[in-house]
């Protein structure tokens, strides 16, 4: 994995210390708020690839979507939400509100990159870093019954 770039503050990728990688796929289900965001620049900061799911969706097509996505984490709204998607199969579970068994609460991510960070800015450079960005995404699309995993 590569090292955050230089300049990268405290809200630069909080993905880093779980140790995912450059390309690979990181899920987020939530409804539209401040944290969704900020954890969706991270994960691309990172170079890592999000992969935004509705909530609104049923469960089923949500978890077959993360499985067929090969996603390796996955940002979720709360407990109840974790509830829903835990079929899937991730390695990191991360909540944005509350906190659950098995799963890191966003607000322990913030106190460990803190600990890591002696930057406390809030700008954009201090979200996305210094270094080049390659923003990847794609929507929370059903992959088809049939269809192979997706490649990158």
């Amino acid at each position: 994995m590569e090292p955050v770039p230089a300049g990268g503050g405290r809200n630069r990728s909080r993905t880093t210390p779980l140790g995912i990688g450059k390309g690979e796929i990181v899920a987020l289900s939530s409804e539209t708020r401040l944290e969704f965001y900020l954890a969706d620049m991270g994960v691309m900061a990172n170079g890592s690839v999000s992969a935004a799911l509705y909530p609104s969706y049923p469960p089923k097509d949500l978890v077959r979507t993360m499985e067929s996505a090969g996603a390796c984490a996955a940002f979720v709204e709360d407990p109840k939400m974790l509830g829903t998607l835990r079929r899937a199969r991730v390695r990191h579970w991360i909540l944005l509100t509350g906190r659950a068994e098995g799963a890191l609460a966003l607000d322990d991510l913030r106190e460990s990159d803190e600990r890591r960070c002696s930057s406390t800015r809030l700008d954009g450079a201090a979200i996305l870093g210094t270094g080049p960005l390659r923003p990847a995404s794609y929507t929370s699309l059903p992959a088809p019954p049939e269809s192979p995993r997706w490649r990158w």
